[in-house]
């Protein structure tokens, strides 16, 4: 699922996950 919570790196779950979805 995707959620969008800050996290430490000031990025968005979401967005991370992508990244690494994506990679």
């Amino acid at each position: 699922m995707v959620t969008e919570r800050i996290d430490g790196t000031g990025n968005t779950t979401r967005e991370k996950f992508n990244i690494v979805f994506t990679s």
